[in-house]
């Protein structure tokens, strides 16, 4: 599992760069949080896939993680991992966990992916993925 956190514009260009760097075969899941406004529609997917060797998914609640895909949660759905490698999606939370994306996603790493698992944080000013996630 590898966990990448980020912040707006200058987040989302490091994700694009890191995706179109990544092998099409990559043993391994990419799931992606990037921190934008709740209320607006999201065009994300569509973004990041154009320089992507990989499939970028929108996730659903419930579905299992394939390797080689990258995942990503709608804007007012908070990806993270369950206990059994599936997706988790904390719904609903409006602007609530709109600055606290990434600890979300780290925190459910470190507590289910154990030693399969890595955190990249590729931007930010505050403290989103970095106080507490223990991947």
């Amino acid at each position: 599992m590898v966990a990448i956190g980020a912040s707006a514009a200058e987040g989302l260009t490091d994700i694009k760069a890191l995706l179109a760097a990544l092998p099409a075969n990559l043993a391994a899941v990419v799931l992606v949080a990037l921190h934008r406004p709740s209320d607006r529609i999201s065009h994300l997917k569509e973004v990041v896939s154009r320089g992507s060797l990989m499939p970028v998914l929108i996730a659903d609640d419930g579905d299992r993680f394939r390797a080689g895909c990258c995942y990503i949660g709608e804007p007012d759905a908070d990806l993270s991992l369950a206990e059994k490698s599936d997706v988790r999606l904390v719904e609903g939370a409006g602007d609530k966990h709109r600055n606290r994306t990434v600890d979300i996603l780290f925190d459910s790493i470190a507590a289910y992916a154990k030693g399969r698992g890595i955190g990249v944080v590729l931007s930010g000013s505050l403290d989103d993925g970095s106080p507490k996630a223990q991947v």
